[in-house]
């Protein structure tokens, strides 16, 4: 009977998660790759030297077919992109013409599209999505949108 125990015991170990060796280990995944900006919503959240106003303008990287949609706050827009490591390219951008009901929706529709084609990097800052341009300035800041 101690010999069945024992050997149940070896079986119970062998088999749990982490007590087993196959070798050398693998690096574990850069953040970046761990945990891709694509096939998430993410809200706009800030553009640097305005408010953003309205309800908040949105897009998605869809990595199926390497392309971006979204909507400005007036006219939905897309185009493709590019994604590798922390580099991300984003256009050209297409976009329809309805003219926002204020003034401040179309500034800040035409700041955000600028902001998203002007992207050249990205990382995360907590939960938030931060675009970077060429220079590592901050071009826009994003929020994952709620499931």
């Amino acid at each position: 009977m101690r010999l069945r125990t024992l050997l149940a015991a070896i079986v119970l170990l062998a088999a749990a998660p982490g007590c087993r060796s196959s070798g050398p280990e693998a690096p574990p995944p850069s953040a970046a790759a761990a945990s891709s900006p694509e096939d998430r919503t993410w809200r706009l959240a800030a553009l640097p030297g305005r408010d953003v106003t309205g309800e908040p303008p949105y897009f998605r990287l869809q990595p199926a077919d390497g392309r971006v949609e979204g909507d400005g706050g007036c006219n939905r827009f897309g185009g493709s992109y590019q994604l590798s490591g922390d580099s991300l390219r984003l256009g050209p951008l297409m976009s329809t013409k309805r003219a926002c009901a204020e003034e401040a929706g179309n500034a800040q529709e035409t700041a955000l599209l600028q902001a998203l084609e002007n992207a050249r990097r990205w990382r995360y800052d907590g939960e938030r999505l931060v675009l970077l341009d060429e220079g590592g300035a901050e071009v826009a800041r994003f929020a994952p949108a709620a499931p």
